[in-house]
């Protein structure tokens, strides 16, 4: 059994398919919302996200990434697959376990900086480990970094990754 399931594939699986039949037909926001609304009841707390519902599961230990719209499930299979990656494990957190249409994915919860930002030499050590692994990050920054055992990785990392043979002279 994973670190951050404990047990609840089943749960986080219904879950999925609630946000899953949101995204189709009228009143995604109202339906959306009655996702989260049911997850709360649950225990699960809503921390936010752009192309992801991000919620602290009730255990604390951990963090659940629900879909939303079609971009959401294929940033967490972006964050799988790269997870899995040699060059990416010792700067990244690691997804923990996932649904196999990448519906939810579920990854330790970082430290935050006591004052919230993070320093820039944090930020240029992840990218620094990322490029060393051969792999360039441009949407790596202070908004996404959080520490696990006092060292810094990133948590968000969907976008903006390409393998540095992949990218042009300019590193883009």
């Amino acid at each position: 059994m994973s670190k951050c399931t404990s047990g609840r594939n089943r749960e986080l699986s219904n879950f999925g398919e609630c946000f899953s039949l949101a995204r189709t037909g009228d009143n995604y926001y109202e339906k959306r919302n009655e996702c989260i609304e049911d997850m709360e009841k649950e225990g699960y707390e809503y921390i936010g996200g752009t192309t992801r519902n991000v919620f602290l599961m009730p255990h604390g230990d951990c963090v659940v990434k629900m879909g939303k719209r079609g971009a959401g499930d294929i940033f967490n299979k972006r964050e799988v697959e790269r997870s899995q990656k040699e060059g990416f494990q010792d700067a990244v957190v690691l997804v923990d376990e996932f649904d196999t249409e990448y519906k939810w994915i579920t990854m330790p919860t970082v430290e935050d900086r006591p004052n919230r930002k993070t320093p820039w030499d944090d930020v240029k050590e992840v990218k620094d480990k990322l490029e060393e692994g051969g792999w360039v990050c441009q949407d790596i920054d202070r908004s996404n970094i959080g520490y696990i055992d006092e060292k810094p990785v990133a948590f968000d990392y969907a976008e903006g990754c390409k393998r540095i043979e992949d990218t042009n002279s300019l590193g883009l």
